[in-house]
């Protein structure tokens, strides 16, 4: 959906001057708006041999260092390998550490 210089400048209306005057500079063709959405974690992300990771076991806004999360996620569902020598013993690791954090 459009969204207009006014809008734009309104939701930042409490900003320092210099960041406003930056945002006065986007292109008013460039300007649009859009909900955020959130949902609760399910309550299990593995079943069998096959996990969800990042956005598929639980969302999260686009501002909260995605692709950081996201290397920490793997991280997790690697240290969980290693201590095991079955896959469903890790992957329920991985789960139980990520619901945890």
């Amino acid at each position: 959906m459009r969204a207009t210089r006014d809008e734009l400048l309104a939701e930042f209306a409490d900003f320092e001057p210099h960041a406003r005057e930056l945002l006065e500079l986007v292109s008013p063709e460039r300007l649009f708006k859009w909900g955020l959405f959130d949902r609760d974690p399910l309550p299990t992300w593995t079943r069998g041999r096959a996990t969800l990771l990042g956005d598929a076991a639980h969302a999260m806004p686009p501002f909260t260092g995605q692709g950081a999360v996201m290397a920490l996620e793997d991280a997790v569902l690697a240290r969980g390998r290693g201590g095991s020598g079955h896959p469903d013993e890790a992957l329920a690791r991985y789960e139980a550490a990520r619901h945890r954090g």
